[in-house]
């Protein structure tokens, strides 16, 4: 039976951790700029001014790069809305989409998911760390509201409007309209509320 090697990523090591962050920052940087088909890992340790060696004792495979990458992705996301909550009190809603609605705002950010959702179209081995990241991500939005049984799935609904406007929010797939804006905004407080 083959050995499996996991990824080396749960040290602890201070240095470990500004290595893989550097690495992750160059992962990122060539995704929003080369696109996927960019992002291999001699072309991650070159952009991260390390061997390949050094960096696959990091990260073995692109996958676990890519499920690292969005890991770190969610997990910002999921800071900046918990900040809103402050001492722990449930943040308001308005506030959470304000947020969400900014993130996307950023061509950078938009840039970076087109490119992971492309890699995940092309390799079915990225898939599972892409849904990995929306069911995590449909379990946080899904506590904005009072809950219930279709919580989860109206924040999907929520998530698929999100991603889609941001398309057109960072101008990257068409012009920016105000109005959308708004109707955007309270599609979303209805779903999440």
């Amino acid at each position: 039976m083959p050995r499996r090697v996991a990824n080396r990523d749960e040290s602890g090591d201070t240095r470990s951790l500004a290595t893989r962050t550097r690495i992750l920052n160059a992962a990122q940087r060539i995704l929003v700029r080369g696109g996927a088909p960019a992002l291999t890992l001699r072309g991650v340790a070159a952009a991260a001014k390390m061997s390949l060696g050094n960096l696959q004792y990091h990260y073995r495979s692109l996958d676990l790069l890519f499920a690292a990458l969005l890991e770190r992705v969610l997990e910002q996301g999921i800071a900046r809305v918990s900040k809103l909550a402050g001492t722990g009190e449930r943040p308001d809603a308005g506030d959470i989409i304000d947020l969400l609605l900014t993130d996307h705002d950023d061509p950078h950010l938009v840039r970076l998911f087109v490119e992971i959702w492309a890699a995940a179209a092309r390799r079915p081995q990225l898939r599972r760390p892409l849904e990995k990241f929306y069911d995590e991500y449909a379990r946080a939005l899904a506590t904005i509201g009072d809950g219930g049984p279709l919580a989860e799935r109206r924040a999907r609904v929520a998530i698929a409007l999100l991603e889609g406007s941001s398309l057109f929010r960072s101008g990257l797939c068409g012009v920016r309209s105000a109005q959308v804006d708004g109707v955007t905004r309270q599609v979303l407080l209805e779903l999440l509320i």
